[in-house]
């Protein structure tokens, strides 16, 4: 029986990082996470060279497509991935949903996902922070303004989304 539990902790934690992998890769991985640092002023030389901050954009649910679109984690995803990113707003107490993104491989189109493996439900308050996908997603996470629905099991997530794995430290896991 100690077996078995060990088995499904370990293929959880796998799902759950691999969910992490995701997000992480659409803005840590090209931004830096809280921006991006260019080389300026210098030859190729390792010694010397003077990095400029350039902090992350502010995005609308207009130039959110755009700029996760050529964000890697979104390019690493499988050929195969539908995820389903969900904005809300509280309304008396519940959760309304207000803007709808379906995510695959390369693309982003504004509209909800049909049959998506991943369902993402975050605040609307944070969609202007989502340049900084990592900082956005843990910010909300630790004030309890998101959630995540997986519609395959963990297994089946952990295997489908191993190309992103890397990236499992933007969702804190």
């Amino acid at each position: 029986m100690g077996k078995k539990i060990w088995i499904i902790l370990i293929v959880v934690f796998l799902l759950i990082a691999s969910v992490g992998a995701y997000v992480y890769v659409s803005y840590v991985a090209e931004d830096n996470s809280s921006g991006s640092f260019e080389s300026s002023g210098g030859s190729g030389s390792s010694g010397g060279s003077v990095g400029v901050y350039i902090p992350p954009p502010v995005l609308t649910k207009e130039t959110l497509p755009a700029y996760f679109e050529k964000q890697a984690l979104v390019q690493a995803l499988p050929d195969d991935a539908v995820i389903a990113l969900d904005f809300f707003d509280v309304v008396n107490g519940e959760w309304v949903v207000d803007n709808s993104y379906t995510l695959k491989r390369g693309s982003v189109a504004a509209g909800e996902a049909t049959n998506p493996d991943l369902i993402i439900t975050v605040n609307s308050k944070y969609l202007p922070e989502f340049g900084d996908f990592c900082g956005a997603i843990k910010k909300a996470k630790a004030k309890g303004d998101i959630s995540f629905d997986m519609k395959l099991s963990t297994a089946a997530m952990m295997w489908k989304y191993k190309s992103v794995m890397k990236y499992r430290e933007c969702f804190g896991f």
